[in-house]
């Protein structure tokens, strides 16, 4: 009972980690190790069983490892770079320690201790958040709300930055939020808890000051899906409640639109105006239509087999001919790629990620649509940034989306919550 105590509370401080994770890379995944030994020794034969019964989801990125250390050692790699030590050993930290980990739980998940872990992450994420908020603003935001809040905007929470020692990247955070808001705003139709929703407010505030397009609509649409089903389930006086809160939380944006929606409202319209006329020209849009074009023309180079792990060299190389472009390490949409690095191995792995639990979903026909709408708010946010190429949000989203597939049942259950 003591040891099973410690592993649920490993959980909770695990999920709450998680919220701090996009501050400090892959730090978290260290401690996973440790977790997951222990896990394993309580009850080895049960992890066993529950490997060969999830073999076909472990089993995907196992082989996308194997091709990748072939592909290094054996294909002739155009960049010119030997295989090397840092390389290998992420994609293993990543991929196969934290479905593992996750795994490695399932025996004494339940809808409660679920439940936990989901307010645990939701209120890391807020904290970290808030954290960034004040270390921004200073104690001058109690003297200068709306000069604060103008700035906060404007800069978009601070952009790219090191705050606490960390390494903090805007779409990263941005997508982080999205999530948690979308669990947040979903366990408060479910709860029926006024902190919960303050909780679920906040993170959407926090959200709004990234000013970032795709993670914004990765939450409108994540708690659409997860928000209509559950509004159902209210009584006539909490829809009122909630159709009520939702309006003014809609006509307050609206009247009190900060000035750097505006701009970027502004920004975009005239990146699109340069488009349609043959100018790529812009900061956002432009980039990203560029690099998704200069992949499209090398096509054949990459298609079945990839490039392999050293690819960055080879897209500075695709790129050098575009000065808007040229310096970019990426293209700007995970799906896209892994698929440039690891071939039909690379884009199998990224689809099945989001394909196996709405699979297992239909298979089982539980649905659960808050796992949908947290799906949907990181495939959103995943065609427009490389997600599962940065450590401030790999680990959170290979969890999450294991979460999903693993513990459908839990899901299902704790929407079913009276």
């Amino acid at each position: 009972m003591f040891l099973k105590k410690i592993r649920e509370n490993s959980f909770f401080f695990v999920a709450f980690a998680l919220g701090w994770a996009s501050l400090y890379g892959n730090v978290l995944n260290f401690l996973l190790i440790l977790l997951l030994i222990v896990n394993v020794w309580a009850d080895k034969a049960e992890f066993v069983r529950n490997i060969k019964r999830e073999k076909y989801y472990l089993a995907i990125p196992a082989l996308f490892l194997i091709y990748m250390v072939f592909h290094a050692l054996f294909f002739r790699a155009e960049s010119g770079l030997k295989p090397s030590y840092g390389i290998f050993e992420t994609l293993l930290l990543y991929f196969i320690l934290v479905p593992l980990y996750v795994l490695s739980v399932k025996p004494w998940m339940s809808v409660k201790m679920l439940r936990k872990a989901l307010l645990c992450f939701c209120s890391g994420v807020l904290l970290v958040n808030v954290c960034m908020f004040f270390e921004l603003t200073g104690w001058g935001f109690f003297s200068h709300p709306v000069a604060s809040l103008e700035f906060i905007y404007q800069s978009r929470f601070g952009g790219n930055r090191h705050p606490l020692g960390g390494d903090l990247m805007l779409e990263p955070q941005a997508m982080v939020l999205s999530l948690a808001s979308v669990l947040a705003f979903c366990l408060t139709l479910i709860r029926k808890k006024f902190w919960i929703g303050v909780m679920a407010g906040l993170l959407i505030l926090c959200l709004s000051f990234t000013v970032t397009k795709a993670s914004l609509l990765g939450f409108m649409v994540g708690a659409f899906i997860g928000g209509v089903y559950l509004f159902r389930r209210l009584k006539t006086r909490e829809k009122g409640l909630a159709v009520g809160v939702l309006a003014v939380f809609f006509a307050a944006g609206i009247f009190f639109m900060p000035e750097g929606y505006s701009m970027r409202f502004q920004e975009t319209v005239s990146e699109i105006k340069n488009i349609e006329a043959g100018n790529l020209q812009g900061g956002s849009l432009a980039p990203r239509i560029a690099m998704w074009s200069n992949a499209k023309e090398h096509f054949h180079e990459y298609a079945l087999w990839g490039v392999g792990l050293y690819y960055k060299p080879i897209l500075k190389q695709w790129y050098a001919d575009s000065s808007l472009i040229a310096s970019m390490p990426n293209v700007h949409n995970s799906f896209l790629e892994y698929w440039i690095k690891g071939g039909i191995f690379g884009l199998g792995l990224i689809v099945s990620l989001f394909a196996f639990p709405v699979v297992r979903m239909k298979r089982r026909k539980q649905w659960s649509l808050i796992a949908l709408g947290g799906i949907a708010a990181i495939f959103i946010a995943s065609n427009t940034c490389v997600l599962f190429v940065h450590n401030n949000s790999l680990t959170i989203i290979l969890f999450w989306l294991s979460a999903f597939y693993f513990y459908l049942k839990e899901f299902t259950g704790l929407e079913r919550e009276p």
